[in-house]
């Protein structure tokens, strides 16, 4: 088969993907990977159609993306017009619509490759001074991070809660609770009587950052509490383990 009639069947084949409702299928997974290297441009405006689908549905019993993630790392990232991608989607992720917007940040976390360092410069940006809704627009792109993503990009999360307490108490509160909850929000795992090493490790690596900034700065108020909540779910847990063993 010639290169362009390849490229035709896989455009076809991108397609007929639209109203599948779950594309979480091993062989679809290879497909997507393949295809978003080949045919990136149209592979991401698939995955964007998918999500638009979502939003003007409802999405019952229809998810446009892996919960999870794929199984195959898609290759955006090896496209000349990487950036440009990324670009769109954080473009298109500004909307209201607490639904769409979650999927927006799962569908940025896949192509970014976990927020690799081209994706937080895409981010950045957004954070500009008094540009209340963009800043937000880059949390909530953040929703799905990591724990260890917060930790380990000082200077992004620095210069995120920096320029939203510029923009005001509403923006500042808005998002260090949206940063506090990816640092909460994975599944915690651990031995009776002894806490979960995510909190332990929170706590110092928190208190750690903390002490780099002057008390009562933005970085400063936000790792603070990061430290504390830290300390409060390993105090619980010992309560709870004592109830439980005693």
């Amino acid at each position: 088969m010639s290169k362009v009639k390849t490229i035709s069947a896989n455009g076809q084949l991108l397609a007929k993907l639209e109203m599948v409702p779950e594309i979480e299928e091993y062989h679809i997974n290879l497909f997507l990977a393949y295809a978003s290297q080949r045919l990136p441009h149209s592979t991401l405006q698939l995955l964007l159609k998918r999500v638009d689908h979502v939003e003007a549905t409802g999405g019952i019993d229809y998810h446009p993306i892996p919960f999870d993630g794929f199984r195959d790392h898609l290759g955006f990232s090896e496209s000349d017009l990487y950036e440009d991608l990324l670009r769109e989607v954080r473009d298109r992720s500004l909307t209201n619509s607490l639904r769409a917007r979650s999927w927006f940040s799962r569908l940025f976390r896949e192509i970014s490759m976990n927020y690799s360092q081209a994706s937080l410069s895409i981010l950045q940006e957004w954070v500009s001074p008094g540009d209340t809704t963009r800043i937000k627009a880059v949390a909530y792109l953040l929703e799905h991070a990591s724990q260890d993503f917060i930790l380990s990009n000082e200077d992004f999360i620095v210069n995120l809660l920096e320029h939203a307490y510029a923009a005001g108490h509403e923006c500042f509160q808005a998002i260090t609770s949206i940063i506090e909850k990816i640092a909460f929000h994975e599944t915690r795992m651990g031995i009776a009587g002894q806490p979960f090493p995510q909190d332990v490790a929170l706590r110092d690596k928190a208190a750690a950052i903390r002490e780099r900034y002057s008390i009562g700065s933005p970085p400063y108020q936000f790792y603070d509490r990061l430290t504390k909540l830290a300390e409060s779910e390993i105090h619980d847990k010992q309560m709870l383990d004592e109830m439980l063993w005693d």
